[in-house]
């Protein structure tokens, strides 16, 4: 029964089964819901601070200005030194469009995380895709405005796929509140 803002459980002990029709029962407790669903922000917000750090440092290094030498796995002696310049781009590009494929599905994965505190497992997935989703576009037009740097619909695809790839793959592995694994938290 709801009174206010309070929430009392039914008590047997009055005759109506528990429902005093407008009075609080005498010896129902009685439980501030604000205090839980202040509990469970706090925990949101508390989840949130790595992805918020995440999202942060893609966001520098999608500050950086564009390099237009030689490939980065060449000027760090990474590659033999007579490869060609296109085997050593095509190697370049394969890298970078993997290491964007990465950082989103640890965003997606860090975004479920701290989701999870809020809503249902199935729940959570999908927003922290649909967030991380989002979030590459907003990176991509930063990045349009980055001198020698542009934004790509093509990237925001790879993105995505990184951000599913890593849940689909992870999430039988990622902690989630009410699980089996005897961690606490709240069933769903």
């Amino acid at each position: 029964m709801w009174t206010g803002f309070l929430r009392s459980t039914p008590s047997p002990a009055n005759g109506d089964g528990g429902h005093t029709h407008g009075a609080l029962p005498q010896a129902a407790p009685r439980v501030f819901i604000f205090a839980e669903t202040g509990l469970r922000l706090m925990l949101l917000f508390a989840r949130l601070v790595p992805a918020l750090l995440w999202m942060g440092l893609i966001y520098r290094s999608s500050a950086t200005p564009g390099l237009r030498s030689l490939p980065l796995v060449q000027r760090l002696g990474l590659l033999p030194a007579d490869l060609s310049p296109g085997a050593a781009q095509w190697l370049e590009m394969l890298l970078r469009k993997s290491a964007h494929m990465v950082a989103y599905a640890i965003l997606a994965l860090l975004l479920a995380w701290a989701l999870s505190a809020r809503w249902p497992r199935r729940t959570a997935l999908r927003a922290a895709l649909v967030a991380a989703v989002l979030y590459a576009v907003t990176d991509e037009v930063h990045q349009s405005f980055v001198p020698m740097r542009a934004g790509r619909l093509l990237d925001v695809a790879i993105d995505g796929a990184g951000a599913a790839l890593g849940l689909l793959l992870l999430r039988p592995r990622l902690p989630w509140p009410g699980s089996a694994s005897g961690r606490p938290g709240l069933q769903r």
